[in-house]
């Protein structure tokens, strides 16, 4: 059994924190992984003052590492306006929003209501939520026909964005650090015997720790292992019509997440929101920690993928990447330094799969530049737990 260690690191990131850069002279030029960080940390901090604003219409970053905030109407009659301005001068506010967040995502509950007859019309949805930058709502359709655009925009408003998406491929959910102990740490490997998948973030829920993984992992009830070692068992599941495709697991987690297949990071309590344009970190048993500009380009909308209607999906990755692929299911998605924090879990291929150059799966496993992920945010707010 190994010991864990967590990384020296840690002491890096304070002194970094702190304005200081161990046997650096002077600050080097920021990198495009820099600005991306940075922006992302900003996005959080003005997410968090405007997103309880009536007015509050959605926020975003731009390829230039900007942040932007919009409102509808005038921006000096939101109540938050004022202060998203104060957090920096490089947080670009906007008004003049048709529509709050809050109207888009009543939009998207709205073509949920739809899905199941556009099916059966031969009118393929995969996903369908807001689109903050442009203010309205996005529906990614298979191989979208002129009669397909026009019964869309006559049910669902003519200003709507379609999007042509692929069919998802079979096998497209990704179903392992190995030899963990209990409390489990965030990223390890979690296997019923047959098939494998990796343990989310640890949660505190009716005063007692646990830990998420993916809903479509294993079945209901199993009996789960890491590697050969007894974990818990499944033992709730999210399988609500519009629900989370999350599963709590009985094992006791922790408030630690693998960066390699031997090292910690501890993890905050705090969760983060994902801006459309930010960056995260995929982090799978068998793909390990996948960063490097891994961007957001989708968040908070529906879809059927996990063979069940889920909200609260996003999407991200960069082409050329291995970002995910099988066996990391259930694994947290995470926003890196300077303030290590969840994003969400890991679901499934949002584009082309081919051979992952990491395998410690045997056989063939495969794995996507872009990748499905489930928010924290309201996976926490069904299960009403916290991150420990």
């Amino acid at each position: 059994m190994r010991r864990r260690t967590l990384p020296g690191a840690l002491l890096v990131l304070a002194l970094v924190a702190a304005g200081v850069m161990p046997g650096a002279a002077s600050a080097a030029p920021a990198s495009s992984e820099d600005r991306l960080m940075k922006a992302t940390a900003l996005a959080q901090d003005a997410w968090r003052v405007a997103h309880g604003d009536s007015r509050y219409a959605g926020h975003w970053v731009d390829p230039d590492g900007r942040v932007h905030v919009s409102y509808q109407g005038r921006a000096a009659a939101a109540a938050s306006a004022a202060a998203v301005r104060s957090i920096s001068g490089e947080v670009v506010v906007h008004e003049g929003a048709r529509y709050t967040y809050r109207e888009l995502v009543d939009r998207r509950d709205k073509v949920s209501d739809h899905v199941a007859a556009l099916r059966q019309a031969g009118i393929r949805l995969v996903e369908w939520g807001p689109h903050e930058s442009t203010n309205t709502l996005r529906l990614g359709v298979v191989k979208p026909s002129e009669a397909t655009v026009r019964t869309l925009r006559e049910r669902f408003g003519a200003d709507i964005e379609i999007e042509e998406v692929p069919e998802p491929e079979k096998d497209a959910l990704f179903l392992s650090r190995w030899d963990d102990f209990s409390p489990w740490s965030a990223g390890a490997e979690l296997n019923d015997g047959y098939s494998s998948c990796t343990i989310g973030p640890g949660i505190r829920r009716n005063g007692v720790n646990y830990f998420l993984t993916a809903a479509h992992c294993f079945a209901n009830g199993a009996y789960l292992y890491n590697g050969s070692e007894y974990v818990g068992r499944k033992n709730w599941i999210d399988t609500r019509d519009r629900g989370t495709d999350t599963a709590i697991v009985t094992g006791t987690g922790s408030a630690t997440m693998f960066r390699t297949d031997t090292t910690l990071q501890g993890m905050s309590a705090t969760p983060w929101t994902s801006a459309e344009g930010s960056g995260v970190c995929f982090n799978g048993a068998y793909s390990g920690e996948v960063c490097g500009g891994l961007t957001v380009i989708k968040t908070n909308y529906c879809t059927d993928i996990t063979g069940r209607l889920t909200c609260g999906t996003a999407t991200a990755g960069r082409d050329g990447v291995a970002s995910a692929g099988h066996g990391d299911s259930g694994g947290p998605v995470h926003i890196v330094s300077p303030r290590w924090a969840y994003a969400g879990t890991i679901v499934g291929a949002a584009s082309p799969q081919f051979v992952c150059p990491r395998n410690n799966l045997g056989g063939t496993r495969t794995c996507s530049s872009w990748v499905r992920f489930q928010m924290i945010g309201p996976v926490l707010s069904y299960w009403n737990a916290t991150l420990l």
